[in-house]
């Protein structure tokens, strides 16, 4: 719908925890991309760090919505809130996110609570604004880090002519 040469970036928004703040910024394929270098500078602002996702050989970065940009060679960013939590921990970040993959992901219980915690949803949604509107504003785009194996498919992308925009 949208030319690919045309996009400067994707930000995933694919899982948002909605267990409080956390202290960390998971990067599921950290060291892919510059936009991950944008959401530090937001982080550090927030006093989090980013890190590694926890189980890099389970492919998350190869299953999740943003793929099909990366592998085409638009740069992507898919972050969300770590499991240290910001007042309870990391054993109670961990504890709160293995009981929603055991007792609610893709499953009929994963519905509405009206306990849900969303500071830390807000939190990481003002972070990923500001990647999103730096990239916007700014007059160069994010590309993929050397040996990313997605940066020949973003060099090939953008010296190919350039298409019109619908």
């Amino acid at each position: 719908t949208f030319p690919l040469d045309k996009i400067a970036g994707v930000i995933n928004l694919d899982a948002m925890s909605v267990g409080g703040k956390s202290r960390d910024f998971v990067v599921t394929g950290k060291g892919n991309s510059e936009l991950e270098d944008l959401l530090k500078v937001q982080a550090d602002q927030q006093g989090r760090v980013l890190v590694q996702e926890g189980n890099p050989a389970g492919g998350y970065y190869f299953r999740s919505d943003h793929f099909n940009f990366a592998k085409q060679g638009v740069p992507a960013l898919y972050a969300r809130a770590g499991l240290t939590h910001a007042d309870k921990g990391a054993d109670y970040g961990q504890q709160w996110s293995d009981d929603y993959t055991a007792n609610r992901y893709h499953k009929p219980a994963d519905a509405f609570d009206p306990n849900w915690n969303y500071d830390g949803v807000i939190e990481d949604l003002n972070a990923l604004y500001e990647v999103g509107h730096r990239v916007a504003a700014g007059d160069t785009r994010p590309h993929w880090k050397d040996g990313s194996e997605f940066k020949a498919a973003g060099e090939a992308l953008h010296k190919a002519p350039a298409a019109k925009a619908p």
